[in-house]
This record gives structure tokens, sequence and C-alpha cells, in this order.
């Protein structure tokens, strides 16, 4: 199948292709998620197209003893043995690919295959059809039966009708694309079935496509070395990426074999060979290049990172930079599909022993906190070690019976007395504080003083605010160059930040700017040109920044890291390193988080000259003022009766929902609209400048009710909320305090509520048993807490 079009020999080729389709009797080349009938946010079923040219489907009851949840908290890889429960022989000679093209109970399943065709069938067909699994192949009434032109290419009479290799739908514009071996696109017409637009411009064999339905594009890519763009209006190919460019590698090892959109569909990673890159097509611009230990085969974003397989059995993450952050053994001896879902868990399949193997992996087990030791793990015996800081922790705090350990005695109880700039104090009194917080009597004054700091304090108590103060105290404001950068781990974290620094700033006349990602780079370039006095951001935008010299970092005397924990869970270690070794020699350096993990703390060895550090033993990492509930609900359906019974009751001025997946803040959203509740929603799959409107109208009080994941568990302060809701358990009990910080922030009263099912208990001790706490049974009379 795969050969060079301009030394076409076809004995030979006719011998390669007898051996590679004997190879290929035991690889499932694709793997897609079905989507789902029936309210459920899990998965129902996973669909495969395999080297026989059948196209089956698994239920996932049948497949995981507790479904459908139980799937997606699965530890380990599963390998998926059950009989189908529905078999299509689809295709004389392999099925490379297989799609959905449309939605609900109007799905289409489509494949394609090595005959040239594409055939589709009614999903909801596929779903109910009960005939023996012998029969079924006729028993499902075909919908579509495509069939490429016939186009004599290199393979003469052994190919007269060019084999599709990938497909790519526009639901919206009724058009299916497939990429051929004849290095050419079709864009088949559904209503008609007809071609209505062939795309031409590669010199080799396509391997694959992506629809980037956005902009009305599509990216294919091809055994010439290249990526291409192409307008879907003119046909016309509009740019050319060349993702080996620069290397001797050609033919098959420099093929771009594979590709994926982030959700923003501003990403695009290519693998070609043993390479992984990844482009910013806004910028049309490379932003990183990967060697892999062997050939990426699949690639998938999720969010902000990648995941790949290739011809070794291992799954891996990297961050949009190259950085590898984790990898795990997955059950193909050779993996040649990844399947990414809503609920975080992937599918893999790929070439076994003697069968077709597919894998199911949870994405928990792929978080850092399970990557090998020589990823992140603190050296054994530093002085960072886990035992030895708990043990050291532990004895301190016993020893004098104080809240915090630090090597800075000073403690102020007012911000008056601090010795600040008349101007700044204006602004911390305009912005609401009153009174400094215990984390605040103690830390901004060593701030102000130029000291390194590492400061620990739980959710709401005003971190933020702590170093926001010390950088406004220490500006140069007659210099309009940047002189204090600060990182966070998320957009909406940064641009918090950047309005808590103009708020506290207001009457110093302090020029802030948030570099992050999903916005314009032109624009950051710009606004860094006209000079700012602090720059806010996270790591990937500012690295490119500081990398095209529009962040000039000679005047950077200041450098804070918030959340710092979440930064190194979210693999920005590498980054914060890079970025870190491009900033003047003598810098003062903050590290501020809720937790603050022994990974945390290694990073004050390699960044900080003896910090002054306050810090705050696990056991008191809880709310005070947060009072916290549990409701048992038995069973997951019961919930959302529960969650309406609760907003008729209740008085509340703002509250947060917290779920796991993006795709169950959609139907939970929906559910509840349905209800006549009015909610809003905000997840990682929606575009920045919804999620900026989203937020805007909670933080106005426009809207009342947010339902969100884990995205917005971190430094988003919106000061009227007094209930946070946990729908879901958080998946790790770190994730609590970020969670239930929403409600009762700086010293105001709030209540968090925990939707408990059976499944639900060990979560619930565990996170009891990790804070120290008790949380009670919601009582009768919650209304008179709130």
């Amino acid at each position: 199948m795969c050969g060079d079009a301009r030394n076409w020999d076809e004995e030979s080729y006719r011998e390669t292709i007898l051996k590679e389709r004997e190879i290929q009797t035991r690889t499932v080349f694709r793997t897609v998620w079905a989507p789902s009938l029936n309210p459920n946010p899990n998965p129902d079923a996973i669909v495969v197209a395999s080297s026989d040219g059948s196209v089956s489907s698994y239920s996932i009851p049948s497949l995981v003893s507790k479904p459908p949840l139980g799937f997606s908290n699965v530890k380990a890889p599963h390998s998926l043995m059950a009989e189908p429960a529905c078999f299509l022989q689809a295709h004389e000679g392999p099925a490379y690919d297989v799609k959905f093209y449309g939605h609900g109970e109007d799905a289409v399943l489509l494949s394609c295959g090595d005959d040239g065709r594409i055939r589709g069938w009614k999903w909801k067909d596929c779903v109910e059809a009960e005939a023996p699994i012998h029969l079924q192949g006729n028993h499902v009434k075909l919908l579509l039966d495509l069939v490429n032109p016939q186009h004599k290419g290199p393979w003469g009479a052994l190919s007269p009708i060019p084999e599709n290799n990938a497909l790519a739908v526009n639901d919206q514009g009724g058009s299916i694309f497939s990429a051929a071996g004849d290095s050419c696109v079709y864009c088949w017409d559904v209503e008609s079935g007809q071609v209505k637009m062939t795309f031409k411009g590669h010199s080799d064999y396509l391997h694959s496509i992506v629809a980037r339905n956005s902009t009305n594009q599509i990216i294919t890519g091809s055994e010439d070395g290249t990526a291409r763009i192409w307008d879907c209006k003119s046909g016309k190919c509009v740019q050319v990426y060349e993702p080996m460019k620069g290397t001797k590698l050609k033919g098959f090892f420099s093929c771009v074999s594979c590709m994926a959109l982030d959700a923003s569909e501003s990403w695009l990673a290519c693998g070609s060979g043993r390479s992984l890159s990844v482009w910013n097509l806004p910028a049309s611009e490379c932003i990183s290049r990967t060697s892999t230990r062997a050939s990426v085969q699949d690639v998938v974003f999720d969010e902000n990172q990648v995941l790949t397989v290739g011809a070794e059995p291992l799954l891996c993450r990297y961050d949009i930079n190259g950085a590898i952050l984790t990898q795990m053994q997955c059950a193909p001896q050779s993996a040649f599909s990844i399947s990414l879902h809503a609920s975080g868990v992937t599918a893999v399949g790929g070439y076994g022993e003697n069968k077709p193997k597919l894998s199911s992996v949870a994405l928990s087990s792929l978080s850092p906190s399970h990557r090998s030791s020589a990823v992140m793990a603190a050296p054994e015996g530093s002085q960072f070690d886990t035992r030895q800081y708990d043990s050291k922790m532990t004895e301190l705090l016993a020893t004098d019976g104080q809240e915090f350990f630090t090597s800075y005695d000073e403690v102020y109880d007012s911000f008056d007395s601090m010795g600040l700039q008349e101007n700044l104090l204006r602004g911390i009194y305009a912005y609401g504080f009153e009174k400094p917080s215990a984390i605040q009597q103690r830390g901004i004054v060593p701030f102000c003083k130029g000291l390194d700091v590492i400061q620990q304090a739980q959710s709401g108590t005003g971190k933020t605010a702590t170093f926001c103060s010390g950088i406004l105290q220490q500006l140069d404001y007659g210099l309009t160059e940047c002189q204090a950068l600060v990182l966070a781990p998320t957009r909406e974290l940064a641009q918090q930040i950047e309005k808590v620094m103009r708020a506290l700033g207001d009457y110093l006349g302090v020029r802030v700017h948030a570099c992050v990602g999903g916005t314009s780079v032109r624009e950051d370039q710009r606004i860094l040109s006209n000079g700012v006095h602090v720059v806010v951001g996270t790591p990937g935008r500012v690295f490119d920044m500081l990398r095209r010299q529009s962040l000039r970092p000679d005047n950077i005397k200041m450098f804070v890291l918030d959340e710092a924990d979440e930064m190194l869970f979210r693999g920005f270690k590498d980054q914060i390193y890079d970025i870190f070794q491009l900033l003047p020699s003598k810098i003062q350096v903050g590290v501020f988080s809720a937790t603050m993990p022994p990974e945390a703390l290694e990073i004050t060895r390699k960044f900080m000259n003896k910090p002054v550090r306050i810090l705050v033993k696990r056991d008191e990492l809880t709310l005070e003022g947060i009072k916290q509930f549990y409701v048992n609900v038995d069973k997951e359906e019961w919930k959302l009766e529960t969650l309406c019974d609760l907003y008729e009751t209740l008085a509340i001025t703002q509250s947060v929902i917290f779920v796991n997946t993006r795709r169950k803040v959609d139907w939970l959203t929906d559910k509840m609209r349905s209800r006549d509740h009015t909610v809003s929603a905000t997840h990682g799959d929606m575009d920045q400048n919804t999620r900026d409107i989203i937020m805007r109208e909670f933080r106005s009080g426009s809207s009342r009710v947010l339902i969100t994941t884990d995205l917005l568990a971190r430094g988003i302060d919106v000061q009227q909320v007094s209930l946070v809701i946990n729908y879901d358990l958080p998946t790790q009990p770190e994730n609590y305090l970020h969670r239930i910080g929403r409600s009762g922030r700086f010293g105001r009263k709030g209540v968090a509520i925990n939707f408990v099912t059976k499944d639900d208990e060990r979560m619930l001790f565990d996170i009891q048993k990790f804070y120290n706490v008790l949380v009670e049974e919601l009582p009768s009379n919650v209304a008179d807490l709130l």
C-alpha cells in the first residue's frame, strides 16, 4: 500500500501488499466512541475498524463490571475481549477508518476502506440490531454506499479504484471528505451521494485528514512529507506545513501519518515517523518538534496536552512544547489508534498476537502523579523528600503550637502598619479588604523587602493579593518596562490575577497585561511593545513571547509562580525551568500555592536563595468558615432530582456546581434549563471568548448558577458565591480543597454540599482522611445556613 509512486514496480508492489495484508489480519486500525442515544453522558459503545474489513461495536456494559461510571474509574489498561454488539462486514479488504456524521438518533456510522468505498449505516439501527452476529452484516440497512472515481494511478490494474485511508466530516456543510491513495481528497455531498469537489496538490499517498469546520477548511497529511490546509469553498491549498523539513528523512519516514486538532481548532498536532510536531495555526508557526521512541501512528488532544500511540505499546502524554509528561504500557504490541472520550477514558487499538486488540485506559492513571520517578519525584533523601517533609512539619508545628512555620517572625495586624505606599493602600481598601488575612499578615512585608518567599495557604485566604501587593510596592512606575513576571497554570487564573493587580494598583497607574493562549499573538506583541510594568501569563504563551523577544527580560526583578502544584500537575515543569533560564540572575522569586507537595518545594532549590517559608501542615488544609455536608443519593440518576429540589428550597445568592466531565456539563445544563432553572456553563471545549463572556456575566451577578469542571477550581474569585455543590466528587482529594474554596472567600461564610452515591463513599472517606475533617450529612434546616 505504501510506496513511492515515482519508482513503482508492479511485481514488488503485489508482494508487498500480500505481506502487509497478512500482517494486518491481526490489526485494529481505528477506534471511535459512539454517540449516546440516552441522556447518560457516559459512553455506551465503542466502534472499531479492523483489517478483516469489519466494523464492530462493543457495548460498554459488556466490557466493564460497573457500567457506565465504573469504566471511567479503571486504574489500569483493560483488554476488551467481549463479543461485539453489532458486526458489519463493511469492506472487501481492510477497513481503515470510522467516523460519525450527525448527532443523536440521526447519527450515521461511516467507514472507509481498501476497496475505495465509503459506507454508512444509521447508528440507531446498528444499536437496535438483534440478528445473530453472522447475519448482522446484511440485517442492518445500508444508508450510504459511495465509491471513489476510477483513477488510473501508479497502481495500475491492481487498484483501479483508489483506496480510502481516512475520513473527515462537516455536519453543518453536509459533506464527507475522504483521503485517498491516489493523493486526492474527495468531498462528497451527503444528500446526492456525488463528489462535489476534488482537492489535488499532494504528490504521494494520503494518510490522514481532519476537518477544521470553524474556518471551513480541511487539513491533509501525506507521504510526500507535507500537511496541507485547503479552503473548502475554492478547493485551493492555502498553507503547506513540512513537519520534517530540515531532516534527511524521506518517504514513509517523513510521512504525516496522523493529525489532530484541539477543541478550539487553533492547534494542530502531527505525527511524522518518529516525530511529533505541534503547530499554532493562527500564527502559522511550528511551536515544537519532538523525537519519539517509535513511529507515531495516532494522536489526540486532551485540552492543552497531546496523547500519542505508536509502534511501541506505549501511550504517551506530551505538553504542546514537546515535553513528555507521562507514559504507560498498553495492551496491543503496536498501537494504531487512540480515541479519547469526554469522560476521561481512552481506547487504544492495534496489532495483537493473533487477533485485533483493543485496550481501555482511564486518563486518571495517566496523571502526572502516576508518572515515573525520573519525571516527577524529588531525589530520595533530599531535603524535600515526602516523608522527611511531613515529619519535619509535624515536629515543628508540635513544638511551637503555631499555625505557621516561618523563618520571618514579624506579624502585621493591619495594612497600615506594613509601610505600604499610600496609593497602594487606597487600592487595597477600595478593593474591599479591611484586615489582612493570616497569610497576608505574615507574607506581604517579606515580599516587599525583596526576600524570596514560599507561601502556602488555603484557597480563599488572599494569596493573590499578597504577591500583588508585594509587586506593586516595589515597581518603578517611571520605567515602562516589564519588571515583574507572574506565571499561572490556566488562562482564567492568569486573567483573574491581572484583574486583582489592576484593581489594587488602580491609584498607582500600573500597566498590566495577561499573555495567555487562545488570544491574538500579534495583540500581545503590540501591547508589550508599548510597555507594561507587569506580565501575567500561562507558561506556553509567556515562553513564546520571550522566544520572539517581544517580552524582554532585562528589567524583570520579580518572578512569581502561582498555584505551583497545579503547574507541575499540568506538566509545565520544563517550561518553567526554560523561562527561568532566560531571566536575570539576580531576581526575587515567590512560590504560592494552596497545597505544597515535595515536587513544588523542589523548585525552591533551583530558583530561590534562602527563602522565607510560610507553610501550613496538611491536616490544617481545610476551609474554616465553610460548612461541609454530604447528601446520600444512592444512585447516579437520582442526583438530578436532588439538585432541583435543593434549588427550589434554597435562596442562594450565587453558586457553582462541579461535575467531572465536559460532556456532563452540557448534559446537566440542558436538564436544568428544561426544568426552568436559569444556569450558565463553562468548560475547556468552549472557545476563550465564550468563556470570558460567561465569567463576566457570573461575576456581575447577571447569572447566578454556574456549572463547570475543575477548570474553574483554582483561584477564580467571585465575591458573592455562597454555595458549592459537588454534583460529582473530585477524582483526587487535592481538588476538593480548590473546589469548595469558591464559597466563603476571604473569611465570608459558605456551604459545600457533596452528592455521594454508593460508588463515591470511598472517595468521601479519602477526602475526610486527607484533610482530617468530618463531612456531616446535610441537615433539614440547610436553608438557615445560607
